[in-house]
């Protein structure tokens, strides 16, 4: 049963990476138009994305020690995840034009950067579930010197992006209504475990969670 929940992240990553392979290439504008060369390379950077998140996090992380402390958070905030993926791909668009695409293609490609730059610096500290190692310590370089969590500012800058690309209120919706509370929630179960951390309180005191001078 442990190895099963450390292979769970890496087989919904597949599995997402699968549909949005086969559902993008079905789902792009007709014709070699902007709006298609914009759809392609959203669904391009997101396959791009689940990879290098898979190479950096995934594989290493199902051959750790099983971790219960997210209460399940993890699978709700990948469903969640995969909702607006889902939507996005799935529901005929509702007339985005081509600067819509290309804002949520912009955003697209912040997110992901920047959620890809917070998991390597954080490296082997970084996790898909709520643990901390042995000689866990405080990281407050690079994105981590903004927000407290920019993994996960950066993957809802990042799925709003893939979001406006397709052009349908469905996956705008589920983004706001679901992946939103979802990281909201992993949020307040993860922190509590943080502030076991020697200095975390400290660090905490000079950031915000998620939105610089918001929250």
């Amino acid at each position: 049963m442990k190895g099963l929940r450390g292979m769970i992240p890496l087989g919904m990553s597949s599995a997402l990476f699968v549909f949005v392979l086969v559902a993008g290439a079905l789902r792009m504008s007709p014709g070699l138009d902007a709006r298609f060369f914009v759809q392609a390379a959203a669904v391009c950077a997101y396959l791009a994305w689940l990879v290098a998140e898979s190479l950096l996090v995934s594989v290493r992380e199902a051959s750790l020690p099983d971790a219960r402390g997210d209460r399940g958070s993890c699978e709700l905030y990948a469903l969640a995840q995969g909702a607006v993926v889902i939507l996005a791909l799935l529901l005929p668009g509702t007339g985005g034009g081509v600067l819509t695409g290309a804002i949520g293609l912009a955003l697209l490609v912040v997110g992901c950067g920047f959620r890809l730059g917070a998991i390597v610096t954080l490296g082997r500290f970084y996790s898909r579930r709520v643990r901390l190692l042995e000689d866990h310590r405080v990281v407050s370089t690079g994105p981590y010197r903004v927000v407290r969590h920019p993994a996960y500012l950066g993957t809802l800058v990042g799925h709003l992006g893939f979001a406006l690309v397709f052009a349908h209120w469905a996956p705008l919706l589920a983004w706001a209504g679901l992946f939103v509370p979802m990281v909201v929630r992993r949020i307040l179960i993860e922190e509590p475990c943080l502030f076991e951390l020697a200095g975390y309180d400290e660090y905490a005191r000079g950031r915000k969670r998620l939105v610089p001078r918001v929250w």
